[in-house]
């Protein structure tokens, strides 16, 4: 009988990819949409992703610039370059360490915070209601919204479609209430000069300022 040379490489590597796209299973079939008090979403690579995987959330490096540190925010899934849409601490950065930590996470005030590896808080949104995490539920949309609401009563205690950056989203509310800051740089979602917002005078305009100069 005539010997089949490679029959073990090929069954390795049959192996091999059966491992990889199991794994491609598990972490696409399996990410997860939400955060509940004590099941933090920890800074090193763990995102969530909204159900019809159009939005992820997690901690980044605005293209790739780690010298400014890390941010929590939420861009269009698997969008290559990272196209941010929103950013928690976009003026508080977590400073970058050999061992990555930080969290995004409720706390147990009720609070939904970013805080680094020492428990410093580098964002965070009061919400004026009852100081227990009990029964909240953060969730990822498929609309690119952030929504923080009770699980039984689903009643929404805070959005970041209320709260965003510098990116409007087919969903949001233009009234009197939106404002959009620019970032400083390409690289850096740091708040900078230039904001659009509802004209004070006239609702049905909208302007553009530079350091509280209307410009457009």
């Amino acid at each position: 009988m005539k010997k089949i040379h490679g029959s073990g490489s090929v069954a390795h590597m049959l192996m091999l990819y059966a491992f990889f796209f199991f794994l491609c299973y598990v972490l696409h079939c399996f990410a997860r949409e939400t955060i509940t008090p004590g099941d933090w979403l920890q800074n090193g690579g763990e995102t969530l992703v909204s159900t019809g995987k159009a939005f992820e959330l997690g901690f980044f490096d605005p293209n790739g610039n780690s010298d400014i540190g890390r941010f929590v925010g939420i861009w269009y899934y698997l969008s290559k370059p990272r196209k941010v849409v929103w950013v928690a601490n976009r003026d508080n950065p977590i400073p970058i360490s050999d061992t990555p930590s930080g969290v995004f996470a409720i706390k147990e005030d009720g609070k939904l915070k970013v805080l680094d590896g020492d428990g410093v808080v580098h964002w965070y949104f009061d919400i004026k209601t009852s100081s227990s995490s009990a029964g909240r539920a953060v969730k990822l949309l498929d609309s690119g919204n952030l929504v923080l609401s009770y699980n039984i009563s689903g009643e929404i205690l805070w959005k970041s479609f209320q709260n965003p950056t510098d990116t409007f989203l087919a969903g949001m509310k233009m009234d009197e209430t939106l404002t959009l800051t620019s970032w400083l740089s390409s690289v850096d979602p740091m708040s900078r000069n230039y904001i659009f917002k509802q004209d004070e005078d006239n609702e049905n305009h909208y302007i553009i300022q530079k350091n509280a100069v209307v410009k457009y």
